[in-house]
Protein backbone atom coordinates (compact mmCIF):
# COMPACT_ATOMS: atom_id res chain seq x y z
CA UNK A 1 0.00 0.00 0.00
CA UNK A 2 1.29 3.56 -0.60
CA UNK A 3 1.42 6.14 1.98
CA UNK A 4 -0.43 9.29 1.91
CA UNK A 5 2.68 11.20 2.17
CA UNK A 6 4.63 9.47 -0.89
CA UNK A 7 1.16 9.59 -2.71
CA UNK A 8 0.54 13.05 -2.53
CA UNK A 9 4.19 13.26 -3.79
CA UNK A 10 4.37 12.03 -6.89
CA UNK A 11 0.88 12.61 -8.18
CA UNK A 12 0.84 16.01 -8.35
CA UNK A 13 3.17 16.95 -10.86
CA UNK A 14 3.58 21.14 -9.77
CA UNK A 15 4.89 22.70 -7.82
CA UNK A 16 1.94 24.43 -6.98
CA UNK A 17 -0.76 21.37 -6.99
CA UNK A 18 1.45 20.47 -3.56
CA UNK A 19 1.27 23.58 -2.48
CA UNK A 20 -2.05 23.42 -2.94
CA UNK A 21 -2.43 19.61 -0.82
CA UNK A 22 0.00 21.27 1.86
CA UNK A 23 -2.38 24.51 2.19
CA UNK A 24 -5.82 22.40 2.23
CA UNK A 25 -4.59 19.74 4.39
CA UNK A 26 -1.85 21.45 6.81
CA UNK A 27 0.36 18.82 6.52
CA UNK A 28 3.92 19.47 7.48
CA UNK A 29 2.69 23.04 9.08
CA UNK A 30 4.67 24.75 11.63
CA UNK A 31 2.86 28.00 12.23
CA UNK A 32 -0.72 29.15 12.84
CA UNK A 33 -2.30 31.93 12.67
CA UNK A 34 -5.75 33.60 14.46
CA UNK A 35 -7.56 35.89 11.93
CA UNK A 36 -10.44 38.43 12.74
CA UNK A 37 -12.46 39.48 15.02
CA UNK A 38 -15.08 37.28 17.54
CA UNK A 39 -16.87 35.20 16.90
CA UNK A 40 -15.83 35.30 13.06
CA UNK A 41 -12.21 34.69 14.30
CA UNK A 42 -10.64 31.49 11.80
CA UNK A 43 -7.29 29.11 12.20
CA UNK A 44 -5.67 28.57 9.85
CA UNK A 45 -2.44 26.75 9.27
CA UNK A 46 1.03 27.55 7.71
CA UNK A 47 4.49 26.88 6.77
CA UNK A 48 7.08 29.06 7.55
CA UNK A 49 9.16 28.45 4.38
CA UNK A 50 5.96 29.07 2.07
CA UNK A 51 5.50 32.79 3.90
CA UNK A 52 9.11 33.52 4.47
CA UNK A 53 9.59 32.85 0.50
CA UNK A 54 6.36 35.04 -0.48
CA UNK A 55 6.63 38.08 2.45
CA UNK A 56 9.48 40.22 3.84
CA UNK A 57 6.54 40.71 6.71
CA UNK A 58 6.14 37.33 7.29
CA UNK A 59 9.71 36.86 7.46
CA UNK A 60 9.80 38.98 10.31
CA UNK A 61 6.49 37.83 11.63
CA UNK A 62 7.82 34.04 11.69
CA UNK A 63 11.21 34.89 12.21
CA UNK A 64 10.65 36.33 15.86
CA UNK A 65 8.51 33.17 17.00
CA UNK A 66 9.37 32.12 19.97
CA UNK A 67 10.04 28.19 20.11
CA UNK A 68 6.63 27.24 21.46
CA UNK A 69 5.39 28.36 18.24
CA UNK A 70 2.48 30.47 19.80
CA UNK A 71 -0.22 31.49 17.27
CA UNK A 72 -0.15 34.51 15.53
CA UNK A 73 -2.83 37.11 15.64
CA UNK A 74 -3.65 39.10 12.97
CA UNK A 75 -7.14 40.77 13.92
CA UNK A 76 -7.69 43.67 11.29
CA UNK A 77 -7.75 41.41 8.44
CA UNK A 78 -11.07 39.15 7.11
CA UNK A 79 -10.68 35.71 7.37
CA UNK A 80 -12.16 34.57 4.11
CA UNK A 81 -9.37 37.42 2.32
CA UNK A 82 -6.43 35.64 4.61
CA UNK A 83 -7.71 32.52 3.24
CA UNK A 84 -7.48 33.34 -0.74
CA UNK A 85 -3.92 35.10 0.34
CA UNK A 86 -2.74 32.65 1.88
CA UNK A 87 -3.89 30.22 -1.17
CA UNK A 88 -2.13 32.73 -3.37
CA UNK A 89 1.00 31.68 -1.48
CA UNK A 90 0.52 28.35 -1.93
CA UNK A 91 -0.39 28.21 -5.46
CA UNK A 92 -0.01 31.21 -7.29
CA UNK A 93 -3.93 31.60 -7.86
CA UNK A 94 -6.62 33.69 -6.03
CA UNK A 95 -9.90 33.13 -6.99
CA UNK A 96 -11.55 36.78 -7.04
CA UNK A 97 -15.14 36.83 -6.47
CA UNK A 98 -16.79 40.01 -5.25
CA UNK A 99 -15.76 43.74 -5.19
CA UNK A 100 -15.51 43.68 -1.31
CA UNK A 101 -13.43 40.47 -1.17
CA UNK A 102 -11.21 41.95 -3.68
CA UNK A 103 -10.75 45.04 -1.58
CA UNK A 104 -9.98 43.01 1.48
CA UNK A 105 -7.44 41.12 0.02
CA UNK A 106 -5.97 44.13 -1.54
CA UNK A 107 -4.89 45.75 1.68
CA UNK A 108 -4.44 42.47 3.28
CA UNK A 109 -1.59 41.96 -0.10
CA UNK A 110 0.02 45.69 0.45
CA UNK A 111 0.44 45.21 3.59
CA UNK A 112 2.22 41.97 3.58
CA UNK A 113 4.10 43.02 0.66
CA UNK A 114 2.97 40.81 -2.12
CA UNK A 115 3.65 42.90 -5.33
CA UNK A 116 2.20 40.05 -7.88
CA UNK A 117 -0.75 40.15 -5.95
CA UNK A 118 -1.60 43.33 -5.38
CA UNK A 119 -1.26 43.72 -9.18
CA UNK A 120 -3.78 41.30 -9.35
CA UNK A 121 -6.19 43.21 -7.30
CA UNK A 122 -5.50 46.23 -9.41
CA UNK A 123 -6.36 44.92 -12.32
CA UNK A 124 -9.68 43.76 -10.80
CA UNK A 125 -10.81 46.44 -9.06
CA UNK A 126 -9.83 48.93 -11.89
CA UNK A 127 -12.04 46.75 -14.28
CA UNK A 128 -15.11 46.07 -11.82
CA UNK A 129 -15.31 49.68 -10.47
CA UNK A 130 -18.21 51.26 -10.32
CA UNK A 131 -20.25 54.12 -8.15
CA UNK A 132 -21.07 51.94 -5.52
CA UNK A 133 -17.31 50.67 -5.13
CA UNK A 134 -15.46 53.91 -5.71
CA UNK A 135 -15.40 55.31 -2.68
CA UNK A 136 -13.63 52.32 -0.65
CA UNK A 137 -11.37 51.22 -3.69
CA UNK A 138 -10.39 54.92 -3.45
CA UNK A 139 -9.53 55.02 0.27
CA UNK A 140 -7.86 51.98 -0.38
CA UNK A 141 -5.72 53.60 -3.32
CA UNK A 142 -4.71 56.65 -1.27
CA UNK A 143 -3.82 54.34 1.58
CA UNK A 144 -1.32 52.42 -0.08
CA UNK A 145 -0.33 55.59 -2.39
CA UNK A 146 -1.65 53.80 -5.67
CA UNK A 147 -2.12 56.65 -7.88
CA UNK A 148 -3.32 55.15 -10.91
CA UNK A 149 -6.22 53.44 -8.91
CA UNK A 150 -6.70 57.10 -7.33
CA UNK A 151 -7.39 58.34 -10.44
CA UNK A 152 -9.92 56.13 -11.71
CA UNK A 153 -12.07 56.38 -8.42
CA UNK A 154 -11.77 60.01 -8.87
CA UNK A 155 -12.62 59.51 -12.14
CA UNK A 156 -15.90 58.03 -11.59
CA UNK A 157 -16.74 59.79 -7.90
CA UNK A 158 -16.39 63.18 -10.83
CA UNK A 159 -18.11 62.08 -13.82
CA UNK A 160 -20.97 59.74 -11.93
CA UNK A 161 -20.97 61.92 -8.48
CA UNK A 162 -25.11 61.38 -7.99
CA UNK A 163 -24.76 57.64 -8.14
CA UNK A 164 -21.61 57.70 -5.95
CA UNK A 165 -23.58 59.52 -3.65
CA UNK A 166 -26.48 57.44 -4.05
CA UNK A 167 -24.89 54.15 -3.96
CA UNK A 168 -21.89 54.37 -1.32
CA UNK A 169 -22.22 53.81 2.59
CA UNK A 170 -21.72 56.54 3.86
CA UNK A 171 -21.20 55.58 7.31
CA UNK A 172 -18.04 53.47 6.41
CA UNK A 173 -16.30 56.72 4.69
CA UNK A 174 -13.57 58.69 6.09
CA UNK A 175 -14.23 62.28 6.20
CA UNK A 176 -11.63 62.90 3.36
CA UNK A 177 -12.97 61.06 0.92
CA UNK A 178 -16.22 62.55 1.73
CA UNK A 179 -15.29 65.91 1.37
CA UNK A 180 -13.74 64.75 -2.09
CA UNK A 181 -16.67 63.35 -3.23
CA UNK A 182 -18.23 67.21 -2.60
CA UNK A 183 -15.68 68.94 -3.97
Amino acid sequence: MTSPCFDWQTSKEKFTERGQYLFETGLWSDCEFIVGQEPEQQIFKGHKLFLVMSSPIFETMVGSMTEKNDPILIKDVQPKAFKVLLEYIYTEKAELTSFELVCELYYCANRYMLPALVKKCTEYLCSNLSPKGACRAYELAKLFEKYELMKKCLDIICTRTAEVLNESSWENIELATLLTVLD
